[in-house]
């Protein structure tokens, strides 16, 4: 018995070889679990000392056959594949010069079949540093390699792909965190050569020294919450030092147990076009300014023309005759004004900066509101006007509510002008099994020639109208189809010469009853508590315009109109007067110098609290969506648009000046 065992306690002895037991017991079961292999070889006689079940498993033996079949060095050579022989001969050279070294080679199973396997053996030495004993782990990684052998495949396809299309390649390998491969295109986007790249950025920390700290984030962010498909835009630093916008586009590959393996994808060098969405959107920007500029220079000199026109037909102190030709100078304006706001809606379409908010809305109500608006145009042309949608009463459909009621206003009014006297106009619907509501609208007019429908929806083609005595820009229609499909929908004619036109629009309706629910209800307009007009019209009212002539209008319409008001001609002298007097409201300008009229509302709203609150309607001859919505930002609570007609300016100022009298009745 060894020295070393001589005081070693029975039990102890016992129970430190139960403990040996159960680590070579759980030693097994963890090469099974992880499909590996172990065996210990001896240099010095070329012979294989032991090996697990798992081993002999992976070769289709038993431990006793594989003792066998292995006896040698030269009978295991006889199960590895003739092909990949020399190689694992030369990784077992390198052995017996390094304690470790690792080796992938087919093997031959007892049953013939051919699998794939990576070694990793390690080597003891002696005490005359020469290798003695070997410990070998095996592993069948033939499903791996078939996975890889798709990848590489795959890769080799995507890397012609994205050289003929000019991409950069790059194959990354997540379990290393290096490169795998990477194309020519995609080191040059760098600035690099191939092999200048892998030097310097071989792994995935050194390539993100290359991307701008300002997407850094982001991109980790697209990293983690990709779910395995990346599509992102950033820049990356070229090797000159200048930042090149690129897009990513990249797939993790998972193996079959769901874990990161590889990545591959390709990278684009994308400034140019960067650059060109640049110059689209300052482009954009600009046509934005011209056409809000220009809507504000044309509808400057209407508002004085219609609104002294509109005050003459009024005066009761003219004859007919003269208030004949005030009527016809009205008229010949609102023309002029239809052809204006046209023009302006059709550059604004074709600049694409017409919004449209799509949401739940009553298709019946519209109609029912748009009829209502042609109605008098309608009666005075003897056209009768049937409108049956009881089959789409209730029903909502997915539009922009003002777009849709301008849609309809156009189509009537064109069904009214086009139709003959006394003619009709059937307004119907249909709704059909995929959710779309269509609503025809057909007049019994002249119809048109079926050889000149592709002319219909061309700008100012009226078809030969232009000579009759209808009004009409050849517009209208262009819009009406642009704004039908900013809204997903569809516009159709049908028509027939001599006999009338049908025109049908297509939406998509509303099916979640939850949406419909949600829509909030309108609130009726405050229409005050038995407040006559006479105690609405002695409110003090404050006017701010810089413009005398506009000035002098807007005091004869509200002297017409029977209310009291004084008035400042700059926003400084207004913020002055409103400090000093107690009105009830502030109607006022938008351009002036000095101090504008988003400066003046802003201002006044920051003194005011929420019981002194006065409401303020802006008035502006900008018509743009945004400049709307910027004066009521500023804080005013309407917005009036040149020229200013004097119903539009009773209706405004009765609706916000019986809110201020409900406060104290």
């Amino acid at each position: 018995m060894p020295d070393n065992l001589k005081n070693v306690d029975r039990d102890d002895l016992i129970a430190e070889v139960r403990r040996l037991r159960q680590r070579e017991t759980i030693f097994d079961t963890t090469q099974e679990i992880a499909n590996l292999g172990y065996c210990e070889w001896d240099y010095d006689t070329d012979t294989i000392i032991s090996c697990t079940a798992s081993y002999a498993q992976i070769f289709g033996m038993s431990t006793e056959e594989v003792i066998a079949s292995q006896a040698s060095r030269a009978k295991f050579m006889a199960l590895v594949h003739p092909n990949d022989r020399d190689h694992c001969i030369e990784s077992y050279r390198r052995q017996l010069k390094t304690e470790s070294a690792g080796v992938e080679y087919r093997i031959f199973r007892k049953d013939g079949a051919v699998r794939l396997v990576k070694e990793v053996a390690i080597s003891s030495q002696d005490s005359e540093q020469s290798a003695s004993q070997t410990m070998v782990l095996i592993q069948d990684i033939t499903e791996h390699g078939k996975m890889r052998l798709e990848i590489r495949e795959s890769a080799a396809k995507l890397k012609l792909a994205a050289e003929t299309a000019k991409l950069g390649y790059w194959h990354f390998d997540e379990m290393s965190n290096t490169y795998i491969d990477i194309s020519e295109e995609y080191a040059g986007i760098f600035g690099y050569s191939v092999d200048e790249f892998l030097a310097l950025y071989r792994t995935l920390d050194n390539d993100m020294e290359l991307v701008h700290p300002e997407d850094k984030d982001a991109l980790l962010e697209a990293y983690d919450w990709a779910d395995g498909r990346v599509d992102f835009d950033y820049r990356i630093q070229h090797r000159d030092g200048h930042w090149i916008h690129v897009r990513e586009i990249s797939t993790d590959i998972l193996d079959a147990a769901g874990n990161y393996i590889e990545a591959i994808g390709t990278l684009q060098d994308i400034s140019e076009l960067k650059e060109a969405q640049l110059v689209a959107e300052r482009a954009n920007h600009a046509k934005t300014d011209f056409l809000s500029r220009m809507s504000h220079e044309l509808r400057t000199p209407l508002n004085a023309i219609l609104g002294f026109s509109q005050l003459l037909e009024y005066d009761q102190g003219l004859d007919k005759q003269q208030q004949s030709k005030a009527t016809n100078i009205f008229n010949a304006g609102q023309h002029l004004l239809t052809l204006i706001n046209e023009i302006l809606d059709l550059s604004r379409l074709e600049a694409g900066v017409t919004d449209v908010v799509i949401e739940p809305v009553s298709l019946t109500s519209v109609i029912d509101d748009s009829i209502a608006l042609v109605d008098d145009m309608a009666k005075k042309r003897g056209v009768t006007i049937v409108c049956t949608m009881d089959n789409c009463r209730g029903l909502m459909v997915e539009a922009d509510t003002t777009r849709l009621k301008q849609v309809f206003l156009n189509l009537l009014s064109n069904a009214v002008k086009y139709n003959r006297e006394n003619g009709k106009i059937r307004v119907t619907s249909d709704q059909d099994e995929h959710g779309l509501i269509s609503v025809s609208i057909a007049d019994t007019g002249c119809g048109i020639s079926p050889d000149r429908l592709g002319e219909l929806f061309k700008p100012f083609n009226r078809l030969g109208a232009e000579f009759g005595e209808v009004e009409g820009t050849g517009i209208g229609l262009v819009i009406t189809k642009q704004l039908i499909e900013l809204m997903q929908g569809e516009l159709k004619v049908d028509t027939r010469l001599g006999e009338g036109s049908i025109f049908t629009i297509r939406l998509k309706m509303v099916r979640d009853d939850a949406a419909i629910s949600n829509i909030p209800e309108i609130a009726p307009e405050f229409s005050g508590h038995d407040v006559t007009h006479r105690a609405i019209t002695e409110l003090p009212i404050l006017v701010v315009e810089d413009n005398s002539v506009h000035r002098e209008l807007l005091a004869a319409q509200l002297d017409a109109l029977g209310y009291l008001a004084d008035y400042a001609t700059s926003g400084l002298e207004a913020l002055s007067l409103w400090r000093s007097g107690n009105y009830s409201l502030l109607l006022t300008d938008i351009r002036m110098p000095e101090m504008d009229g988003h400066q003046l509302i802003s201002q006044i709203r920051s003194e005011q609290s929420s019981q002194t609150r006065a409401p303020i309607i802006a008035t502006t001859a900008s018509t743009m969506e945004n400049d709307v919505q910027q004066c009521l930002d500023s804080g005013a609570d309407d917005v009036i648009t040149k020229p200013v007609a004097m119903e539009d300016l009773k209706q405004a100022l009765d609706k916000w000046l019986s809110a201020q009298i409900s406060k104290v009745v």
